[in-house]
């Protein structure tokens, strides 16, 4: 076990940034306060959840059977297929997490399974038909700074009035500054 190169060091590091979405996943209520309110599911993000979680499913049966073959020789060899099983025992759960936190609007901003849009960073929002609603928010990726993206949300009907209340509120806090 000497050696350790440059495939060693390259799932180390995803496993170590793994572990901070872990965290930052767990503990968004530290970044974006308290949940205000949760926005329904659509179809996508159900499919996908399933998805995910059958995936996981699937790498556990293959970490068993890499960890259930392993032989005399793992110090060599061995430690290898088991990496990528492990790598997606942490990907898939977080992904499923992330599945089960869709969409919820926070004091700070509203999570998406995309990331998070920071009242801050709203410019605009209009309601369009069948109680969708269009906000318009300003990148957050320092690169691309100016540019202007535009997202679509679909709203129960009976939490338009709240939404429509955290928005005004909000932009009137963060338009100000």
């Amino acid at each position: 076990m000497g050696h350790i190169g440059i495939f060693e060091l390259i799932v180390l590091s995803c496993i170590a940034a793994m572990l901070y979405m872990w965290y930052r996943e767990l503990n968004r209520r530290k970044y974006l306060g308290e949940l205000i309110l949760r926005l329904p599911r659509d179809f996508a993000n159900k499919a996908s959840l399933i998805i995910w979680c059958i995936m996981l499913c699937v790498w556990v049966i293959f970490l068993i059977e890499a960890a259930s073959s392993l032989n005399y020789d793992f110090v060599r060899f061995g430690y290898r297929r088991l990496i990528a099983p492990l790598l997606w025992m942490f990907i898939c759960p977080l992904h499923i997490i992330r599945n089960i936190n869709y969409k919820e609007i926070r004091q700070q901003g509203i999570k998406l399974p995309e990331g998070t849009i920071y009242w801050k960073e709203v410019v605009d929002y209009t309601w369009l038909k069948d109680n969708t609603l269009n906000i318009s928010y300003l990148n957050s990726i320092p690169l691309f700074k100016k540019s202007k993206r535009t997202i679509q949300l679909k709203i129960d009907s009976e939490q338009q009035a709240r939404v429509d209340e955290l928005l005004k509120i909000n932009a009137i806090i963060f338009k100000g500054n």
